[in-house]
Parts: C-alpha cells; sequence; structure tokens
C-alpha cells in the first residue's frame, strides 16, 4: 500500500480528533452528545433547584420573582462560569505550550539536572522531590512547534473534564456574580431583587455545578458556546417567554417586541455556531 495513503489516515485522524461535532469517540467520557443531555437535564434540575433555594432564602414567591429575577440570576451565573472557564482553559494552554516548548529546547539539561539529583539522593545527600523555575510571559501567542503535542494535551483535558478539579474556581465566579448582579440593578431600574451575600452562598453547589458544566464545554473539540450576548431577537436561536417585571398581567409573546431586554437562560451552540438549544429571553413591549 503507498506510503501516501498511510499520510493520508494519519491527517484524516488528527483531524477527527480535533473536530469532533459530527464524528465521536463512543468510549470517550466527555462526548459530545452527553454533554447535549447534560445541558438539557441542567436547566430542568439544577437550575430549578437553584431557583428554589434562592425563594427559600429570598422569601418572595410572586411572579417577578419566581418567572424573572430567579431564572435571570441562575442564568447570569453560568454565564460567568463559562466566562471564567473560557479565561482558564486558555490560560492554561498558553502556559502548557510555552513550558513544553521551553522544556523540549533544553532537554539535556532538565535530564541532567533530574539524573544528578537522583544520584545524591540515592547517597542520602539529596531529598526525593527535585523543583524545576520556568519564567514564562504572561501574554503571548505561545508557540507552535509542538503542535501535535498540544493537540494531544486538548484531547486529554476534554477526557479528563468530567473528574477535573475546578471548586478552586467557585470562589472567583461567585464574587464576579455578585458584581454583575449590581450592575444588573444599576442599569435595571424596575429590578426589585437587591444583591444579597446570603443568596451566593446558599447557591454554592448549584455555582459548583455551573464550572463543572462549562469546562466540559470549554474542553470540548472545538469548545461549545453559549450564546446570551444579542441584542436582538432571532427566532433561529431565541425562544420568547411570556411575562414582563413591570405589568401586573401576563402577556403573551406577540406583546414583545424585538429588542431583547435580558436572557433568563443561555442558548448552547457547538463549536462551528450550530444551534443546539435555543437561549430563553425576555424582550422589551412593543412601542404602542
Amino acid at each position: 500500500m503507498p506510503i501516501s495513503f498511510y499520510r493520508l489516515a494519519s491527517l484524516s485522524e488528527k483531524n477527527v480528533q480535533q473536530d469532533q461535532r459530527k464524528v465521536e469517540d463512543i468510549s470517550g467520557s466527555n462526548r459530545p452528545s452527553e454533554l447535549e443531555k447534560d445541558f438539557c437535564a441542567f436547566f430542568d434540575e439544577d437550575r430549578v433547584d437553584a431557583c428554589i433555594a434562592m425563594q427559600t432564602e429570598y422569601s418572595r414567591n410572586d411572579g417577578d420573582f419566581v418567572d424573572i429575577y430567579y431564572p435571570r440570576l441562575a442564568c447570569l451565573i453560568l454565564e460567568t462560569a463559562y466566562e471564567q472557564a473560557k479565561e482558564v482553559h486558555e490560560a492554561f494552554s498558553y502556559t502548557f505550550k510555552e513550558i513544553t516548548n521551553i522544556m523540549m529546547n533544553n532537554s539535556p539539561w532538565f535530564g541532567q539536572e533530574l539524573w544528578t539529583a537522583r544520584k545524591l539522593h540515592m547517597e542520602g545527600n539529596w531529598p526525593l522531590f527535585y523543583t524545576f523555575y520556568f519564567n514564562t510571559p504572561l501574554w503571548g501567542e505561545g508557540s507552535d512547534s509542538l503542535k501535535d503535542v498540544v493537540d494531544e494535551m486538548h484531547l486529554a483535558m476534554k477526557e479528563v473534564a468530567p473528574t477535573c478539579n475546578v471548586e478552586t474556581l467557585t470562589q472567583v465566579i461567585k464574587q464576579i456574580s455578585y458584581l454583575k448582579w449590581e450592575k444588573w440593578c444599576e442599569d435595571d431600574k424596575t429590578c426589585k431583587f437587591s444583591p444579597c451575600e446570603n443568596i451566593l452562598n446558599a447557591l454554592q453547589k448549584y455555582i459548583f455545578a455551573c464550572i463543572k458544566l462549562t469546562w466540559r464545554m470549554v474542553t470540548q473539540m472545538p469548545p461549545m458556546k453559549l450564546e446570551y450576548h444579542s441584542s436582538q431577537f432571532n427566532k433561529d436561536i431565541h425562544k420568547k417567554v411570556s411575562r414582563v417585571p413591570e405589568e401586573t398581567r401576563r402577556l403573551t409573546k406577540k406583546d414583545q417586541g424585538e429588542d431583547i431586554r435580558c436572557y433568563l437562560w443561555p442558548g448552547l451552540q457547538d463549536g462551528g455556531g450550530r444551534r443546539i438549544r435555543q437561549a430563553e429571553v425576555l424582550c422589551k413591549l412593543k412601542q404602542k
């Protein structure tokens, strides 16, 4: 069989690994199809539990709080977890590229250092561990000289994502969510849902679940996306809810215009922008 065939087969396998939107490893632990199902279940289960916890803590069960404020805060926390997961994933990928490049270019020195430390340890003159120090820029493009190694790292990250320790991210997500909650109330003068630390403390389990879910999303190849930035309604990716906060009667979707007031739940898209689940939005009333 010609060598070109094996080269083509190898390239095809790499392309499948790097883009698993249509073809996935059925033995994988973080499959896109399973993540899609888990995202839908998250809406029906974790999100509802979070809204119940808010209602218990805030002691308000009237329409605006149940229909708008509690779902909006749950949505805001998920958005924050997603943004943090993306930034942390990018930072780790960059760091891995830089450190791997340093180690490969200086592999004889690293090997010699460890060999010497092992020899001294056997003689009783060195502890069991050896510490290497790395200096890398905080920002940059990162080295592309070891692309295959980096691609394999991303694939490994995707597989271990469900069991990865993300607990260290929960505190910063809670802090950022509180700041966004404050800004929400500043921007929307009709909002009666004042920021409260006790509520975020009561949502600790939900915050942790959000980062677990979004970490699995950003480690997909290519990463899945949350859609929550549109200002105009698009029926292909949005779904209107039938309630507006300043009204006392329930209004139908026909009463709402095309300008989005806020998201009550973000939409889910694959790495190419294909809609997986519509976002739930609240639109402003039509001008009469």
